[in-house]
């Protein structure tokens, strides 16, 4: 009897102790604040690309990959689907290196800091059109503006 008790007290005692484990590991996802973003647009009347400021209030959430081909996804806050993917992990500088659907996405989690880019929507002009998950997209004109957005994640 008295060493079922025993028993019985040491895995109730491994057992409060691997909960307590399982608590304390980093989940190692990110919430990401857009700051600010800077890029180029198409100005109708003069006919010509001009540096511009954007205004930026994007969010993104990093998380581990439900998927066997990245270790992490990136999605904008409210949307569905995943818009990036990080084939591997975190570097040992701890940077995390993933491709967007028109971009990429460069994180690190020592500083905080993220940056990303939208390269889609200059070179691409004057091609018939190009199919997305939303429909056909006319790339016929100067409405898709390429920019680069900077701005912090923190762990949640």
């Amino acid at each position: 009897m008295r060493i079922k008790l025993l028993l019985a007290v040491a895995l109730a005692m491994f057992s409060t102790n691997s909960e307590a484990a399982d608590r304390e590991k980093p989940k190692e996802q990110f919430l990401c604040v857009s700051e600010q973003a800077a890029g180029f647009s198409y100005d109708k009347n003069s006919k010509q690309w001009a540096s511009t400021k954007f205004s930026s209030t994007e969010k993104y959430v990093i998380s581990k990959s439900t998927g066997a081909k990245a270790a992490f996804e990136i999605t904008e806050v409210g949307d569905k689907y995943s818009s990036g993917w990080c084939k591997e992990g975190f570097s040992s500088e701890g940077i995390l290196y993933c491709e967007l659907l028109y971009g990429v996405f460069r994180f690190n989690k020592t500083n905080g800091r993220f940056i990303r880019t939208h390269l889609f929507g200059y070179v691409e002009v004057g091609q018939a059109q190009i199919f997305s998950e939303r429909g056909d997209v006319v790339i016929d004109s100067n409405a898709n503006t390429p920019y680069m957005q900077i701005g912090k994640c923190s762990p949640f």
